[in-house]
Order: C-alpha cells, then structure tokens, then sequence
C-alpha cells in the first residue's frame, strides 16, 4: 500500500490537468495498493483510446515512492503515424492524392484514428480502388507507428439485371446492362453507360451515361449524368392511336463528405437538374414539360451500439421558371395545375436492426412534401419493387406521400461454394398519396398496401437472385397474388 499525496501525469496534449483529474483525483489524499495506480493509468489510456487516440497510452514509469507520502507520476506515450506506406506501382493518377492523404494522416501528433479511417476510406471511393492496411511498429522512430496500405485497382465494372417489375405497357420482363470505366481518361473519373429496355423493344428503350471525377484528397466530387428514354407503351387503344413518349433528363454537381468513417457518415450535395418529357400520338401533342431547376440533399448514415445501421436522407427541390423550361399554365402540361417553379422537401428514413441468431428487422419510410402542384416528372409515388411490391411501378402518384415497408429477414446458414448466402423474408408496405389540386375525375387522395414473402441469393459472389411473391390488400381493384423474379450480376 503507498499513501498519495498528488498525482503528476506528465506528456498530455489533448487533456488538460481537470480532465485527467477526474481520473486521477480518488488516488490523491488516500492510501492505495500500487495495483489502484496501475489502474488509473489504464483508465486514462482507455479514455485516450475511447477519443479516437488508440496509439497513445499512459505508464507508470520507474519512481521512488516517498513511504511518508508519494508524488505518483504518471507518463504519457502520444502515439502517432510516422509513414505511411503506399504500394511503389500503381496508377499515376492516384499517386497525388495518396501522398495528400499520407500527409494529412502525419501532421498531427497523436495521431487520432478518425483521421485514419476518413482517408483510407477516402482512398477506398477513388474510382476502381480497393485498399487494405495494417499498422506495425516504425522501424525509425521509437513509440510511433508505420501504416502499410495495399491497394487494387479494377479498371472496368459490368453489370446486368433482369426482372419483370415493368408494367403492361413496358414489360413487364426487362433487362438492364451497364458498363463502368474507371481513370480511363486518368483523371480520376468514373464513366459510366446504361442501356435498359423491354423485351418488346419498341415498348422502352432507354440509354444513360454519368461521370464522377474526384477533385481533391477531402473527396470533393464533381458528378453528372444525362439519360434519354423514349417507347410505344404496348396497350391496344394507344397502339390504336400511334402513342408514344420520350424523355430526356440531366443533372450535374458536387458533392462532399462531410464524415467519412466506418460507423457514420455525412454526405452534402447540390446540383443543377433538366427534366424534359413528352407524348405524342400520330396527329397531335399531348403532354410537353420541360422542367429546370436546383437540389440540395444530404446523406446520413450510422452503425450504432445497438446492433443496427439507420440512413437519413433530406432532399430539397427548387423549380424555376427560364431557361428552357416551359411557363406555368402551359397547355400541353402533363398535369394542368402543376407550377415549374415548384419547392419540395423528401425525407427519408430507413434502419436495419439485428436481433441476433440470423433475424434482423428492416424499416423504411418516404415522406415527400410539395408545396406547390407539381408536374409528372417530379411527383412522389407508391408502387414498384421497393416499397408497394404488389403495385406497378409508380401505380399511385401525388404532390405528397407517405410510403413505408416493414420486412423482417432470417439469414439461412450455407456452407458451399454456389451458394454463399441466402435470406428469407416477408414484408408489408403502405402508401398514401395527396394531390394539391387534383384533375376531373381525379380522387384527391389515394391509399394503397401490399405484404408478401420472399427469398434473396447470392451465387458464387457474382450473382443475385430475388424471387417474391406479394399481394396488394388495399387500393388496386386486381388483388390477386403477383409473383416477381430478379436477377442481378456484377463483374
């Protein structure tokens, strides 16, 4: 036992004396077993390591200790990154970027994890990346640490997927095929190319292409992408009259992380968006929008404690009139009442619960609020493959809604090669849609539901099977069971 008069702890940065007091403070004054001062010091290195600082840590140095009353000195060991190690070959075009990402890494001492992490993840949502690391002991500097990173590059990335989730008149089996090409023009860019259509194929046809160029080691993005869609829905009565529709949307901006790390992240963007579409029959116009505007949006995600993951999405929507759009009152409108200088706020809400044994809970809910009557393109809806399964894509569409899904999943244990997991799930959703104002004949609200069960796989770690059956039980005259088939691949 050793009687304590103060406590001295010595080489701390981060905390000032009443922070590490707080710690120290029940040793001071009493009368302790040297195993209580060993402890204390364990406690200020978990509070390092429980801030981020996991490469720092506190001893109990060599001392003499005074029988009549000790002065305890506590040494702290800030630990840092002294090197970080990227591999000597590899695309050129990175190169800039990992040695930004070394020296924000190595400029401060401690070093915190969090700093670790956003920057290997930063290097890992580079176009074709994929990198790994360990920490070992630096062979330069005693108490410090050397980070090795390994890191692959995949230059190209395929796609396909087949389903038939399409309505009658596109579908309703249709395929989808997308190639991706990452720092071909070695500027740090993703291109990327879509085609999708129906097996019918004057019923959709439908072309995409995007580009994300990474502008600097904090992740800012400059992203764009433009698709053209045109078809001849295959329903007799507008086949009769020669119908067809097309079109045309573009969009571009930036982004920026905000919190890049494992357990949380924050995601800001704006952009600029062109929406343009039309029907015609073989005698007259239809519908003619042309929708320009701005978005704001922000992504959250968090892996929390409890054993669940939650997703936070926020989206504003700002119509203006000019630049190409057409004038409120248009004629040939796709809704009568609906303003191209619209305002819209989204929200999204979604989380993954796991109960532990194979079972986990999912939840999501979509609410959208226009304040304003809006055009077609821009309406929220209920129905398709993701919340409202026993409904066409897009069945029930509004100014505002509330979609929701509730699905509880089992994980089924596999042990070989073609199948690596399987999952069973059944689900419920339900959807309200609200028109501002809406057209003759029109119903101001609209309800639907759907539940169903189903069953998803992954084979041989390329492909993607989803086969479903659902059954709507609230707002479609055609109640019957539905059953539902996709498959997704990629390379």
């Amino acid at each position: 036992m050793v009687k304590v008069k103060s406590v001295d702890v010595r080489g701390s940065t981060i905390y000032g004396q009443n922070q590490l007091g707080q710690i120290t403070g029940s040793l001071a004054g009493h009368t302790v077993s040297l195993q209580a001062v060993f402890d204390a010091a364990g406690r200020l290195t978990a509070k390092y390591g429980d801030d981020g600082y996991v490469f720092s840590r506190v001893i109990v140095p060599p001392q003499e200790l005074d029988p009549a009353g000790a002065h305890i000195v506590l040494q702290v060991v800030e630990g840092y990154v002294d090197k970080v190690e990227w591999p000597a070959e590899f695309n050129s075009a990175y190169r800039p970027l990992f040695d930004a990402y070394s020296a924000k890494i190595t400029a401060k001492r401690p070093t915190n994890i969090k700093t670790v992490e956003r920057y290997l993840l930063l290097a890992n949502d580079l176009p074709g990346v994929t990198v790994r690391s360990k920490f070992q002991a630096s062979a330069d500097n005693s108490g410090a640490t050397t980070l090795k990173v390994e890191a692959d590059y995949k230059q190209y990335a395929v796609e396909g997927r087949l389903d038939n989730r399409g309505t009658t008149g596109r579908g309703p089996w249709q395929y989808l095929t997308s190639l991706e090409g990452n720092n071909l023009l070695g500027m740090r860019e993703r291109l990327g190319i879509t085609y999708a259509g129906a097996f019918q194929t004057d019923e959709l046809r439908y072309f995409a292409g995007s580009v994300n160029v990474v502008l600097n080691e904090e992740g800012l993005t400059a992203f764009s992408d433009a698709s053209y869609s045109n078809g001849d829905p295959g329903i007799f009565e507008l086949r009769q009259l020669g119908y067809g529709g097309q079109s045309f949307n573009f969009e571009a901006g930036l982004s920026y992380p905000v919190i890049r790390s494992r357990d949380e992240n924050l995601v800001l963007s704006g952009s600029f968006f062109v929406e343009d579409a039309k029907g015609d029959t073989d005698t007259q116009l239809i519908s003619n929008d042309r929708l320009r505007g701005f978005r704001l949006k922000a992504d959250y995600d968090l892996a929390d404690e409890l054993g669940g993951i939650s997703q936070v999405r926020l989206t504003f929507s700002q119509g203006i009139s000019g630049l190409g759009s057409t004038q409120n009152g248009n004629a040939y409108a796709s809704r009568s009442s609906g303003r191209v200088d619209f305002s819209s706020l989204e929200l999204y809400l979604s989380r993954v619960q796991s109960l532990g044994s194979g079972f986990s809970l999912f939840g999501a809910l979509d609410a959208s609020y226009a304040f304003n009557p809006l055009l077609a393109a821009e309406e929220c809806s209920y129905g398709g493959r993701f919340i409202g399964r026993g409904f066409d894509p897009s069945e029930l569409t509004g100014d505002r809604c509330l979609v929701a899904l509730a699905e509880a999943r089992y994980d089924i244990p596999v042990s070989n090669r073609t199948v690596t997991s399987a999952q069973l799930y059944n689900f419920v959703d339900f959807g309200t849609v609200h028109r501002i104002q809406p057209a003759a004949g029109e119903d101001q609200n609209a309800e639907g539901a759907s539940a169903g069960v189903g069953i998803r796989a992954n084979l041989i770690n390329h492909f993607n099977v989803d086969v479903s059956a659902a059954k709507p039980i609230e707002g479609r005259d055609d109640d019957d069971w539905r059953f539902f088939l996709a498959l997704n691949t990629r390379f």
